[in-house]
């Protein structure tokens, strides 16, 4: 008897370990506010999530891709760190959005 649920036991976990799992979000509205957006694991190069992913759209913020090149940019150079803490005053901290005219 203690062999038989052994061998049951054994082959549930095999059967766990290689059988696929799916997982479905439950909102279905998960980006209901982007036009366009992609999610890539950057270990595996795998396509996560897509929505519009060829679509032709103007730029993102320019100044915002600037300014994460050059946090990264520092980072590497040993100029900060990815721990440092950042104080924003209060008055940037109200403007809300980007725009140009």
């Amino acid at each position: 008897m203690k062999k038989k649920i052994q061998q049951l036991l054994i082959l549930f976990i095999i059967l766990a370990c290689t059988t696929p799992t799916i997982t479905y979000a439950k909102d279905k509205n998960i980006d209901k506010y982007s036009k366009s957006s992609i999610l890539i694991d950057q270990d595996t190069n795998r396509v996560l999530y897509e929505k519009n992913p060829d679509a032709k759209l103007p730029l993102a913020s320019l100044s915002k891709m600037m300014t994460f090149l050059l946090a990264i940019e520092a980072i590497e150079n040993k100029e900060v760190k990815k721990t440092d803490i950042i104080t924003v005053d209060a008055s940037i901290a109200k403007v809300r959005g980007s725009s140009y005219h």
